[in-house]
């Protein structure tokens, strides 16, 4: 068949044109195949270098964060904390006070109202100890009164008798102790010291004018140790 027929025209480059259009060689195909893996060589190579451009300001801000670290609060050394007056700090909980708030990083400020703090917990336990021994003494001379060896009305006159035996017997020592600790107002010590008081005088009664019920049995036991 004649290539006027086809339609076809053969040129000397090897392209074959067909009704005017121009089909693309094999060696055309191939130079636009190396621009594009060009192009993409070329922009791997960017990413690339973006990435790690990427990479050492992370490092850069890292080690800067790491550098600008925050100044301690904490002195060298703690001066000695103040205490209330009329007070004292423990010196053992106050070394364990500076080691803790060194190790928190406190300031000499911060650290004393820690320790302020720890005053005012432990005056509190000493005022709840002592309303509750308060309130044991009360009891006890409540039940020593209605006692029926040696209360009811024969009560103060029975305290006269035991107040006999403390002179007679109690050393100072022992009558702060009773006094301090107010076991002196329990009703088993208040018998011992009635029974005490009545072997050393057997031979006569020992009663005296009756005292004031308004004054605690500490009171009128051991009244010379009272402090002023």
């Amino acid at each position: 068949m004649s290539e006027a027929a086809t339609g076809q025209t053969q040129t000397d480059s090897g392209v074959t044109q067909t009704d005017g259009a121009t089909t693309t060689t094999v060696a055309e195909t191939t130079t636009v195949d190396q621009q594009q893996q060009q192009q993409g060589t070329e922009q791997t190579g960017k990413e690339g270098a973006t990435a790690e451009a990427g990479k050492t300001d992370d490092q850069s801000g890292k080690q800067g964060t790491d550098d600008a670290k925050p100044t301690p609060k904490a002195p060298e050394q703690y001066t000695d904390f103040t205490a209330p007056e009329g007070t004292s700090l423990d010196s053992a909980l106050t070394g364990d006070l500076k080691t803790l708030a060194k190790e928190l990083d406190l300031s000499q400020e911060d650290a004393q109202k820690v320790a302020d703090l720890g005053v005012k917990h432990a005056q509190s336990l000493v005022a709840k100890q002592a309303e509750a021994l308060t309130a044991a003494a009360t009891e006890w001379e409540a039940q020593a009164r209605a006692d029926t060896e040696y209360g009811g009305d024969a009560f103060e006159a029975n305290l006269g008798v035991a107040k006999k035996a403390v002179d007679a017997f109690a050393t100072p020592e022992l009558k702060k102790l009773l006094n301090d600790t107010r076991l002196g107002s329990h009703p088993e010590m208040i018998r011992f010291m009635v029974r005490a008081g009545k072997a050393i005088s057997e031979d006569r009664f020992v009663g005296g004018r009756a005292a004031s019920g308004t004054r605690s049995v500490e009171s009128r036991l051991y009244a010379n140790t009272k402090q002023k």
